[in-house]
């Protein structure tokens, strides 16, 4: 016991002790954990392949990401944006006034009501997201609540804002609105009337 014990502390002596890390290897390890975001998107884009080519997978995947930071941070979320919000709902509320079925055009006629009330609250929500420097991903969560709104699923975002959000503020405050909506037509028809008043005048004269 005692040679065995004596044994394993000459091992421990005679072991060769751990060379300290240089600098550059200490920054070597720095910039890997620097980069482990980096080392994570290229093992993911690894994960898949777009092209047999390799050249060509590497070039196809690179549009990829140049048109998502395009989304993300550019002008492309707003392009798209318009291009989901008005051309393919007002295809289908054409499609819906021409077929027979009610349902549909309801359907169309929530959708617009939703997207009136989003555009509304959009002028607020513009003011206040502008003082943060987030405007790009702002846009592209614009985006992705329009597509949503228009995704024909069953946990499709127009029935849900519309029955979740949008009517019942409605019901609650439909009494205060319908006096605000007679108040603002008879202040635009005296508007109307007048400027008739003035004209008839001017013509008068």
């Amino acid at each position: 016991m005692f040679r065995l014990g004596l044994f394993r502390k000459n091992q421990r002596k005679s072991s060769p002790a751990k060379p300290a890390e240089t600098p550059d290897e200490a920054e070597h390890c720095t910039d890997e954990g620097d980069f482990w975001l980096w080392e994570l998107c290229r093992n993911y884009m690894d994960s898949f392949c777009l092209s047999s080519d390799q050249k060509l997978d590497r070039f196809l995947k690179g549009i990829c990401c140049f048109a998502l930071l395009w989304l993300v941070l550019g002008q492309g979320s707003s392009l798209l944006r318009i291009l989901f919000t008005f051309p393919v709902p007002a295809y289908r509320s054409i499609k819906a006034v021409r077929s027979i079925s009610s349902e549909d055009a309801v359907h169309c006629l929530r959708y617009w009501i939703v997207l009136a009330v989003f555009y509304s609250v959009e002028v607020v929500m513009d003011m206040v997201m502008l003082l943060l420097p987030i405007p790009g991903l702002y846009t592209f969560i614009k985006l992705v609540f329009v597509i949503w709104l228009i995704t024909p699923c069953q946990l499709n975002g127009t029935e849900i804002v519309f029955q979740k959000v949008v009517l019942p503020l409605f019901v609650e405050h439909e009494a205060s609105l319908d006096d605000l909506y007679e108040r603002a037509n008879q202040q635009v028809s005296k508007i109307f009337q007048s400027s008739r008043l003035d004209q008839s005048r001017k013509m008068a004269l």
